[in-house]
């Protein structure tokens, strides 16, 4: 008569056992869960402890949606523009959008000060960008973090986007304007008596 060798195995790369003297892998070997990954074969744990012990998590600033993932390279980053402050993140949507008015340039941010304000003379309207876009000429924006620029009031003009300047003598502008007119023959520059 032959006898059937019994031995233990190791659960596979992906996955963790919980349970002792289970016979087979179906049983015993669980898939690790998604925002997690375990890169070792037999990877095991008490099953009163919690399920963070069995996998390792994605980083925050990362996310998974992998189930049974076996390295930490199906992490991916959150894209720029955005953060995440979730440990073992499973989907996309956790990674949260810079606020219009800041920007983020890098993938695989963590944290939401990690989104800088856009500097001077720039703006921008859209939340979760990874960068701010410079001010038109007529327009200008003498503070950081904003979500716009603001045109340049009536007699004064910006040529570059950086700063609204009062038109020289002699010459007007219309709100928003990037130059200035000079008054035609038989005008001249009036100040508003209602802007007193």
């Amino acid at each position: 008569m032959t006898s059937k060798v019994v031995s233990c195995q190791e659960c596979g790369r992906g996955k963790y056992g919980d349970q002792l003297e289970i016979l087979t892998e179906t049983d015993s070997c669980k898939n690790c869960a998604k925002g997690r990954f375990s890169d070792v074969d037999g990877y095991g744990h008490d099953a009163t402890q919690t399920v963070e012990v069995a996998c390792k998590s994605c980083m925050p600033g990362k996310w998974s949606a992998t189930l049974g993932a076996t390295s930490e390279s199906v992490c991916t980053n959150c894209k720029a523009g955005q953060y995440s402050s979730t440990k073992a993140a499973t989907a996309i949507t956790e990674c949260q959008p810079c606020q219009s008015g800041k920007f983020l340039d890098y993938v695989g941010a963590s944290k939401p000060d990690e989104c800088k304000d856009c500097d001077l003379h720039e703006s921008q309207n859209q939340a979760g960008s990874a960068f701010c876009l410079p001010c038109m000429p007529g327009k200008s924006q003498p503070s950081r973090g904003q979500n716009q620029c603001i045109e340049c009031s009536e007699n004064l003009y910006s040529s570059t986007g950086k700063s609204c300047d009062a038109c020289p003598q002699g010459r007007t502008s219309t709100v928003g304007s990037s130059v200035c007119k000079i008054c035609e023959a038989g005008m001249r520059k009036v100040e508003d008596p209602s802007n007193g």
